[in-house]
């Protein structure tokens, strides 16, 4: 959710909230036996579960025995 914020001297006003998306939170306590759904960093940057079907699968890569030239 999000609000537009002002401040004039001594009086604070926002707007109505409105969604930025509209998420589909992982409801399985199995996966998430705390309820954790989201979690805000002091910067303002987020993280945010999502349902598994939501995700892109994309493969990983991994290199082994790899040596650096130097």
């Amino acid at each position: 959710m999000a609000v537009q914020v002002s401040a004039d001297g001594s009086v604070f006003q926002t707007t109505a909230p409105k969604a930025l998306f509209a998420p589909r939170f992982a409801e399985s306590p199995a996966a998430n036996p705390f309820n954790l759904q989201y979690d805000v960093a002091a910067d303002g940057r987020f993280l945010i579960n999502v349902a598994l079907d939501d995700l892109a699968s994309t493969p990983i890569i991994s290199t082994l025995n790899w040596k650096n030239r130097n």
